[in-house]
């Protein structure tokens, strides 16, 4: 289990840093907010957060900024 979750939180590494500059810089977003309320997450929510976190507590936010050169902020 230790391996699949480090294999796992590798590729959401790669994700962030590649893919998810890419789209939000082609889509023109320059900031992007997902909310969720405890047990009760957007439906993304898993695919942006470190495979130990098995749901959403009390109020989360992820908030993700484009700074241009500088990438993007999370």
């Amino acid at each position: 289990m230790e391996k699949q979750a480090e294999v796992m939180d590798n590729w959401l590494r790669i994700r962030l840093d590649t893919v998810l500059p890419e789209i939000m810089r082609r889509e023109k977003i320059d900031m992007w907010v997902v909310i969720c309320r405890e047990y009760n997450e957007d439906p993304v929510f898993l695919t942006l957060v470190p495979s130990r976190w098995y749901a959403a507590r009390r109020t989360t936010m992820l908030v993700f900024f484009d700074q241009g050169k500088e990438g993007v902020e999370r």
